[in-house]
């Protein structure tokens, strides 16, 4: 159980973050697309053991495979046709189907130099002496680049390193960086590497007895599909900003001629303030005039309160307090009116918002425009704020449902594609029984006919056969029948076996068999239980929520979303809505009469300014008379003024020019931003995503047709050497289905 969990964990999570899938790729001639399967098993120390590379071919019909590597030998895993080793190159022919051959390498470099070390109380210990051993244990591992090694792997691949321990056996384990999961008793901690960086990882823990499983490294491309983000709002800004520079670069070139307008205007105003000095002196003169005529204004505004209505007016005509008094009374009641009308709105508003929950601030004469404008805002964002969060909880559900298939699909792939290449692993004993079947129904079928025609073939080709008559050869073949027919019948079945029919029948029946071993073992509970188990861990994982979390943010601010928003907001808030509609009555009434008071104050304020008003221009103008001096003096001063206009005009004409000259390289270097932005964007995008990365065959420059190249490097397990030779002894007494039972326990 512990393997079967500890084997499907591993692959799954390989797979489906590498998000490679193990789809069928179809040959057709030499160099033939492919998989490279990368298997190397590490001494204890991590140093490589051991490397051999399981080949995958999917095929659409009988195809001559061309392949190349190193190899110092090479096995047909699929069937039993002849495969050759010349030099680098290797060639099998092979049916229809998937195809596997294995090789073994004679010499490689890894691209990662992998360490492991261990320290028990204190101590350095190699891992073939930790079996059985009590104490303090330090685990340390390393993953750095491999210099010595060909290709990118080290720049586009991710490395998981996931290490197994018995609780049992290991108590207080204490590590960083690590992510962990409990096995049945057991605690698995995996750690990730990134494309081009190193791994480092340390675990600490108390021991009793202690055994481990092998520590395991998958390492597969990291390509996670990224949508180029919306850039439209952004290029509008920027167009925006392209338009601000030129429109800023022309205004500068206004500015500079303008400048240049004023510096020969200053000299102009130098010359008018002498006139102004001239006609200051005039002004005093004119002074003296207007002071008389004022006296004359004063009389005529006193007359303007008296004309009302006559008949109403002729009593208060004489009477100031009076007059006073009615101006205060039409302002009184106005106001009162007012405040009426205020409070019916406020008991209409708060009745009309108890059941929204939205807050107001009671409306007053002043701020009852602003406080309905506030209430109209919260009803559109309360039901933008709704309306996003429904469509939000429905995007979620959809996105997290559609990543949730895919993860499954993956896990199942993967898993399915490990049991198949471990039930083809004992394919020939397969082979062997149904082929022994098959023969059993031939020899069965053989007629006595066919056994007479074998017979009779015989006696033609025996010596003197050309002598006898046909009676004869008939009859000797008929004594030969029946004193051979075992031998016979034999001979007519091997003939039978070796026809294209017969095999085609045993291959069917074969790769029936193959595939129902593994739909058996994908169907036992254990199985089912480690893909669940996997897709569960990938579904919480940082990448797996990070995609789901990109999809939402990226839908939401699809137009489809956004349209559906907008609507469900419009139809909360249109003017006809049953909020909207009663709030635009209420506006409309008090703006109306708010006018209304406002006149009145206006009218008879403006009456009683109007007398008051006449009096300060007598006074003014008294004041206009002396004031008429002091202009006289001023022009003096301003004339002086003018001469320091003109040498600031001529330093702001230079000023203007450099100006000119920096808006114009300002719009140049902004003209193609918008470009420059997108370009960078699709930069980052592909280098993030590796999409820019090309797979490449890591045995050979010659496989130029290789679909997806992984690694699985495993360290020996640490354990009695009892048990270590336990396993072997047991394959010699168990069954094919039995051993197939054994991959996944």
């Amino acid at each position: 159980m512990k393997r079967l969990i500890q084997r499907a964990a591993a692959l799954t999570a390989a797979l489906c973050l590498a998000a490679a899938c193990m789809a069928p790729v179809y040959a057709e001639t030499a160099n033939t697309e492919k998989e490279e399967n990368v298997y190397v098993s590490l001494a204890g120390d991590g140093s490589v053991a051991d490397i051999y590379i399981v080949n995958m071919f999917a095929l659409d019909g009988k195809t001559e495979i061309r392949d190349y590597g190193a190899y110092s030998s090479v096995r047909n895993l699929t069937s039993e046709a002849d495969i050759s080793l010349d030099g680098d190159s290797v060639t099998v022919s092979a049916e229809a189907g998937t195809f596997y051959y294995q090789g073994n390498l004679k010499d490689a470099q890894l691209p990662w130099n992998i360490s492991v070390a261990y320290m028990l109380d204190g101590k350095n210990v190699a891992a073939d002496e930790l079996a059985g051993a009590n104490g303090h244990l330090v685990i340390s591992g390393s993953v750095t680049k491999n210099k010595l090694a060909d290709g990118d792997f080290y720049e586009a691949y991710m490395v998981q390193a996931t290490v197994l321990l018995d609780t049992v056996k290991c108590r207080n384990i204490q590590t960083e960086g690590a992510t962990e999961a409990n096995v049945g008793a057991d605690k698995q901690l995996s750690y990730m590497k990134l494309p081009g960086q190193d791994l480092s990882f340390t675990i600490e823990t108390d021991v009793t007895d202690f055994s481990m499983e092998g520590i395991s490294l998958n390492a597969v491309p990291l390509a996670i599909h990224m949508e180029k983000p919306d850039t439209s709002e952004l290029d509008g800004q920027i167009d925006d900003l392209q338009d601000g520079a030129q429109q800023l670069d022309d205004g500068a070139k206004e500015l500079a001629a303008g400048a240049q307008e004023l510096n020969s205007g200053a000299a102009a105003v130098a010359s008018g303030a002498a006139s102004l000095v001239a006609g200051a002196n005039t002004l005093s003169g004119g002074a003296a005039g207007l002071a008389g005529a004022t006296s004359e204004l004063s009389s005529g505004l006193s007359l303007l309160i008296d004309c009302q209505d006559p008949l109403f007016l002729e009593m208060i005509r004489s009477n100031d307090y009076a007059k006073k008094s009615l101006h205060q009374a039409l302002q009184s009641g106005a106001g009162t009116i007012f405040d009426s009308l205020l409070s019916a709105a406020n008991t209409q508003l708060e009745n009309l918002l108890t059941r929204t929950g939205l807050s107001y601030t009671p409306m007053t004469r002043e701020n009852y425009a602003a406080v309905l404008a506030d209430v109209q805002q919260q009803i559109g964002g309360a039901a933008l704020k709704a309306a996003t969060e429904e469509a939000r909880a429905k995007v979620t559900a959809e996105v997290t449902a559609a990543v949730q298939v895919q993860v499954e699909q993956q896990a199942t792939r993967a898993a399915r594609a490990q049991a198949e290449a471990e039930v083809r692993k004992q394919e020939q004993p397969i082979r062997d029984g149904v082929t022994a079947a098959i023969r059993e129904q031939v020899k069965a079928s053989i007629t006595e006919e066919q056994i007479f025609s074998a017979a009779y073939e015989n006696v033609c080709t025996q010596p003197g056969a050309e002598n006898m008559t046909e009676e004869e050869k008939r009859g000797a073949a008929a004594a030969l029948a029946a004193s051979e027919r075992e031998a016979l019948l034999e001979t007519v079945t091997d003939t039978a076996m070796v026809s294209p029919e017969v095999q085609q029948q045993i291959d069917t029946q074969v790769e029936n068999e193959v595939q129902k071993q593994v739909d058996a073992v994908m169907a036992m509970p254990e199985t089912q239980a480690a893909i669940q188990q996997q897709i569960d861990g990938q579904m919480v994982s940082d990448e797996v929520q990070g995609l789901i979390a990109m999809n939402i943010e990226s839908a939401m601010a699809g137009d489809a979303v956004q349209s559906e928003i907008a609507a469900a907001v419009e139809q909360a808030t249109g003017a006809d809505s049953a909020l909207i509609k009663p709030l635009n009555t209420l506006a409309t009434q008090l703006t109306g009469f708010d006018a209304f008071y406002q006149g009145l104050l206006q009218y008879t304020n403006g009456v009683d300014s109007a007398a008051r008003a006449a009096s300060q221009v007598a006074d003014g103008t008294a004041r206009l008379q002396a004031g008429a001096a002091q202009v006289s003096g001023g022009a003096a001063s301003l004339q002086q003024g003018s001469r320091s206009l003109t040498d600031g005009a001529a330093r702001l004409a230079g000023g203007s020019s450099e100006l000119a000259e920096g808006t114009g390289e300002l719009r140049g270097r902004t003209s193609d931003m918008d470009s420059q932005l997108n370009d960078k964007i699709d930069e980052l995008i592909d280098g993030f995503t590796g999409a820019d990365y090309e797979i490449c065959s890591f045995v050979s420059e010659k496989n130029t047709q290789v679909d997806a190249v992984q690694f699985v490097m495993t360290t020996p397990a640490i354990e009695e050497a009892e048990a270590r030779r336990a396993p072997a002894q047991e394959a010699q007494t168990l069954s094919l289905w039995q051993r197939l039972l054994a991959l996944f326990q």
